[in-house]
């Protein structure tokens, strides 16, 4: 193997390259000198491998190594690559040419909220905030970042700033998909009035508007936003085709389906009457009517918080929620007789709002329920805020299977403008995707059923529990097996707070900011405790 092939940090380990190939050449002259150079090889190599140990393989077992690894290295990348760390290079339009970039303060602009579909599992998140692209953590590859980036090669937006006020109904973890994902976003508009519509104003027309104000008001004006209805479509012909633009842009995992104008103020955070999710998950032999049963007991207005992250986001945040539905089902039309554990089943989960990770914690709850290592009454353990005081560290079940299903508003705010032609190009890329999937499925599902004819009823039953393994396995592999109750718990709100306003205080002093940190610490300060402390 040439020595060329170790691309290391000259400035770290150019002498002991040297004295490697020295060690290796001439030998040592005592054992020591040669443990000495095998700590000091160790040291530098953070793959815990040592250049005698890989000189020592056999060939076959260096291939295989370096096979294995490009198969690591090849998963990271589809998700972490430099090339697409935000999104720029999955839009399918060019950058517009000099010459035809249009001039927005030429235009009106209108707020417009988009409905979103969207595959999430070759994204590392969902959500993206004005201060994302100032940080090299920042720099990451999801949705909201590559929505934004066909915003302005389409030139709908002239720049990702707090101009644009960005806002969207939910926000989902990485890997999680939407169906029904809502984004607001202000855009430019080829009208000159209407719902949502409004001209950007120069500092003089701000000024002069300021002045007029202190005049005896109009009697007979009449607002913008008063004058037009959300579901006034009179105008909606003349107005630019968003969607068609957006999707011409996007990649063919994020898709928009329709889009409605809302009102400059209005926050589909606050305005959102009713979330949906649902968790797909294969039967196995998991009890799925006990399940249901057991879910029962989370509908209602309950203190969810060991059922959710606690972070220093939602530390001061209400853990109260009502939760409206919770219905666990075998979807029909999935049901096969001969393999009954490859029944796919449904969580649907229905309130008006959720708590961080509220409904992967909730369904790693049931599932351990449906398996039979807790009893149901374990739900009304963990609602007892009193009694468990800090949730104990069971883990939540994975990211791939939920599905962010709708986000529901009320018609006054919201009216949705379908189109014909994009809902069909939207069905036919979802079903070119679909078909391509699920004949793998049926490839995988028709050597799984060959594999279990020779086996006798134990064994065929043993194996049922790896159907559902894959979704209900513990992201804290040295959680498996236990009891919830008997695992460590988590600091509770007051104590995760506590360590938070330390942080703050340590933040504050090394900024030199003495006097903040004296006041966080009699709670007597408006400075940020936690992550917004760094502002």
């Amino acid at each position: 193997m040439a020595m060329n092939k170790f691309r290391l940090k000259d400035s770290i380990c150019k002498p002991l390259r040297a004295l490697w190939v020295r060690g290796l050449r001439n030998g040592f002259e005592t054992e020591e000198q040669l443990e000495a150079h095998k700590k000091s090889m160790r040291k530098y190599n953070k793959a815990g491998y040592d250049y005698e140990y890989l000189f020592n393989l056999e060939k076959h077992q260096l291939v295989y190594k370096v096979i294995r690894l490009q198969r690591q290295v090849d998963s990271y990348t589809i998700m972490k690559s430099v090339t697409n760390v935000d999104g720029r290079d999955k839009i399918r339009v060019d950058h517009p040419d000099p010459e035809n970039v249009v001039d927005h303060s030429e235009f009106n602009h209108r707020r417009v909220a988009f409905k979103v579909a969207y595959l999430g599992w070759d994204y590392m998140s969902y959500a993206w905030s004005q201060n994302s692209d100032r940080s090299i953590k920042g720099h990451t590859n999801n949705v909201e970042r590559v929505f934004m980036e066909a915003l302005l090669r389409q030139q709908l937006i002239s720049g990702v700033g707090r101009k644009i006020n960005l806002d969207r109904a939910g926000r989902t973890d990485s890997t999680v998909s939407g169906l029904s994902q809502v984004i607001a976003v202000n855009v430019r508009s080829n009208l000159d009035e209407g719902f949502g519509v409004w001209k950007m104003k120069t500092k003089e027309e701000r000024d002069h508007e300021k002045e007029s104000l202190k005049e005896i008001p109009d009697p007979n004006y009449i607002p913008n936003y008063l004058k037009y209805s959300v579901k006034d479509r009179s105008q909606d012909s003349r107005e630019i085709p968003y969607v068609q633009l957006l999707n011409e842009a996007l990649p063919t995992d994020i898709r928009v389906l329709a889009w409605s104008p809302v009102l400059s103020k209005f926050s589909l955070r606050g305005g959102c009457v009713r979330r949906t999710y649902r968790y797909f998950f294969p039967k196995g032999d998991l009890d799925i009517d006990l399940m249901h049963r057991a879910a029962q007991k989370l509908v209602g207005v309950h203190d969810f918080r060991n059922f959710g992250k606690v972070s220093s986001e939602n530390m001061d945040h209400n853990f109260e929620k009502e939760l409206e539905s919770f219905d666990i089902e075998i979807m029909a039309g999935r049901c096969d007789p001969a393999l009954p554990e490859c029944d796919i089943c449904c969580a649907t989960i229905s309130a008006s709002g959720f708590i961080y990770n509220q409904v992967r914690l909730m369904m790693s709850v049931l599932m351990s329920i449906g398996c039979g290592v807790e009893e149901p009454s374990i739900i009304d353990t963990l609602l007892d805020t009193d009694k468990i005081r800090g949730r104990p560290s069971y883990s939540r079940l994975g990211g791939i299977p939920l599905l962010f299903y709708d986000a529901e508003f009320r018609d006054c705010d919201v009216d949705w403008r379908w189109d014909d032609e994009t809902l069909q190009s939207v069905a036919s890329t979802m079903a070119e995707l679909w078909s391509h999937n699920a004949m793998k499925s049926e490839i995988i599902r028709a050597i799984y059923s060959s594999a279990l004819q020779n086996l006798n009823h134990q064994d065929r039953m043993d194996i049922r529990n790896a159907v559902h393994f894959d979704v209900i396995k513990s992201e804290n592999q040295s959680s498996r097996g236990k009891k919830i109750l008997e695992m460590e718990k988590a600091k509770d709100v007051k104590e995760f707070r506590d360590k938070e306003v330390e942080r703050t205080i340590r933040r504050l002093q090394k900024k030199g900011r003495y006097n903040d940190a004296k006041n966080v610490k009699a709670g007597t300060s408006d400075v940020y405790v936690g992550w917004a402390s760094d502002r």
